[in-house]
């Protein structure tokens, strides 16, 4: 086919309602950038294919192309929606910083449309600051003339209706570090939490045994759920920032005498991701938010006496051995004993 002749196959296909459509043109597309690789248009046209058959994650690099040859190539009509559909292709892919950045940056270059902030607020509010979202949200809509939203009316409405009646602190603010996306747990993520949970291995050490069913998955995101109803922290879903979506373990921290300012901390990992360093960033940035946010003097962690893994782990952190508390737990049909860590506030180092 001469390149004429794609072209106008892509004019045909680009912009259709149908998915079958927008399939048939993502190989022209594809076909079409490797003679062309600084047509911002084609890219942008290519992401907004992935996007619209719902591969966001293969949209992603193709806005940040996009974004990186400037989106002021792009037509001025469909530069503010350009905008919209990026920060909202990295909010979906869990990464919130990226999204704000993007979103705020098109305020700015945009203050007249005020349908850029619904967008900010839209990330605000998946990132757990639902206080943020709601001034975003609130102001944002009260600027609006007309439907702008081209079908977008729906997710404003429950946007509005679930921050109007949404409680003071419904959960812990998502986490990030080097590697990974600590956040909370919601009830999509039964079938990865069963699957490393499941895992005898994982649990040989710990004082709860493998997940049977996916009724226990779901017993442990309800049991988080109520906890983040109380403003505690238990647990954080780890998740690689690779692959946001899946949870790959837990970490969280409870009070164990908050007049006395003493917490502990509590963490499991799927066993392809041992030896990486990975539980020890993870427990290192929810401590270091804990201690930012919270009074606390001291932080202990318990193990089983066999677990030596879990134990580095604390000793990393800068715990001390304090102990071991023998038969202090009956578990899996026997009593064990569990080595005491801890580590105070004049102590610690973030």
């Amino acid at each position: 086919m001469s390149e004429v002749n794609t072209k106008e196959l892509i004019e045909q296909l680009k912009d259709s309602k149908s998915e079958d459509d927008r399939k048939k043109c993502i190989p022209l597309l594809q076909e079409y950038l490797r003679g062309h690789p600084d047509d911002a248009v084609a890219w942008y046209d290519l992401a907004g294919c992935f996007d619209f058959i719902g591969l966001e994650t293969d949209a992603e690099p193709c806005y940040k192309r996009t974004f990186d040859l400037g989106y002021k190539n792009l037509p001025e009509k469909e530069q503010s929606g350009f905008f919209v559909g990026y920060g909202s292709t990295l909010r979906n892919n869990l990464k919130f910083s990226e999204s704000k950045d993007v979103l705020q940056k098109a305020v700015e270059e945009f203050p007249n449309y005020p349908a850029l902030d619904v967008f900010l607020a839209f990330t605000l509010y998946t990132e757990g600051k639902f206080k943020d979202a709601a001034q975003k949200l609130f102001s944002a809509v009260g600027k609006l003339d007309g439907k702008p939203f081209d079908g977008y009316e729906r997710a404003i409405k429950y946007y509005v209706d679930n921050l109007e009646n949404h409680p003071e602190s419904p959960g812990p603010a998502t986490i990030e570090t080097d590697r990974l996306l600590l956040r909370p747990l919601t009830d999509a993520d039964v079938e990865s939490v069963f699957e490393y949970c499941s895992d005898p291995e994982v649990s040989k050490f710990t004082t709860w045994s493998p997940h049977k069913t996916l009724e226990d998955s779901r017993a442990l995101i309800s049991y988080a759920k109520k906890n983040y109803q109380r403003n505690i922290p238990e647990p954080y879903a780890i998740t690689l920032k690779s692959e946001p979506k899946k949870v790959v373990g837990t970490v969280g921290w409870f009070w164990v005498s908050e007049p006395h300012k003493n917490i502990e901390v509590a963490y499991a990992l799927a066993k392809n991701l041992w030896g990486q360093g990975l539980m020890l960033e993870a427990s290192k940035a929810v401590l270091n938010a804990a201690m930012k946010n919270h009074d606390i003097n001291r932080i202990s962690s318990r193990c089983i006496a066999e677990n030596s893994g879990s134990a580095r782990v604390m000793e990393k952190l800068g715990m001390k051995y304090e102990g071991t508390q023998r038969q202090v737990m009956f578990v899996k049909g026997k009593f064990v004993d569990l080595k005491l860590y801890a580590v105070l506030k004049s102590e610690w180092q973030s």
